[in-house]
């Protein structure tokens, strides 16, 4: 069966109204657009349309101070190495990590599957390649349940760190939840594309399911630096696996910086109420 005609002018006619319906105005020219057989690709003649689509769908964080909350034991390691852990999205495989995003949206290429079945495509050497850390900005510095949460009820700890990121590194944002108001551009692009039995394809689309989380777990508010792992190209991290479990990790220096992207470092530690050293702070 023939497919539907799709040109570059009838694709780039198909972004700009879904972009109206958005109310989002971003300047493009038609001949970025590859169209193929199979698929529409954005990104790879210029990558100005994609990166604009990124940053509305998951919005670039800038440097400043973030919190980090932890169990005590994790506290003493961080302390005692001077290195913060960026754990890869296999550790949160249960909750749907990456998955979840790649159902919402369409990507079949990442993950398929009838409910039940073993799920199949490249979701699993994907997570395998994306490490990350969370965030929280200091207007959440009172909540009640990411102590309850992540740090152990009270009896962990608040780190307060300094991220500084060059302005050039894509991969420190906010994570977009299920029911957003800024996701849904994605499907809706797909959902314009799958008309012409097409699918779309954007530069950094294998990112994006590392800043998204279900719905449930918007209460988080989540700001998450990723480092991605490309296969073949040099890594300046190394990569170290934890023993019985599937995932790994790599580690942050808080002295130096480990790479030219992005720098943290440890400014001071709050005690949960439920330690003996009750909302002591400790500037190391």
């Amino acid at each position: 069966m023939t497919k539907p005609l799709l040109t570059k002018t009838q694709a780039a006619a198909e972004i700009r109204r879904v972009l109206t319906d958005f109310n989002r105005t971003i300047p493009f020219d038609e001949e970025i657009i590859v169209v193929t057989e199979n698929v529409v690709l954005l990104g790879f003649k210029s990558d100005a349309l994609s990166n604009a689509l990124f940053d509305f769908a998951f919005p670039r964080s800038l440097s400043g101070t973030f919190y980090h909350y932890t169990r005590y034991g994790g506290f003493k390691g961080i302390v005692s190495s001077a290195k913060l852990r960026l754990y890869n999205l296999h550790r949160r495989f249960r909750s749907g990590e990456y998955r979840t995003f790649c159902r919402d949206y369409n990507l079949d290429g990442y993950v398929r599957g009838e409910p039940g079945q073993p799920e199949k495509g490249l979701f699993s050497e994907l997570m395998d390649d994306l490490f990350y850390v969370s965030f929280v900005d200091k207007s959440d510095a009172n909540s009640d349940r990411l102590w309850q949460t992540f740090a152990d009820d009270h009896a962990g700890v608040r780190l307060t760190f300094q991220v500084t990121v060059n302005p050039a590194y894509p991969n420190f944002r906010r994570v977009s939840y299920q029911n957003g108001s800024q996701v849904p551009i994605l499907r809706a692009l797909q959902d314009a594309f799958a008309r012409y039995d097409r699918h779309l394809v954007s530069l950094g689309m294998s990112r994006m399911g590392g800043f998204y989380q279900r719905a449930d777990f918007s209460y988080q508010d989540e700001h998450r630096l990723l480092v991605k792992r490309v296969p073949g190209d040099p890594f300046p991290f190394k990569v170290i696996p934890v023993k019985g479990e599937s995932y790994k990790f790599i580690e942050c220096d808080l002295v130096r910086a480990s790479s030219t992207a992005f720098q943290l470092k440890l400014m001071e530690v709050v005690c949960g109420a439920s330690r003996l050293l009750q909302n002591r702070v400790i500037s190391p």
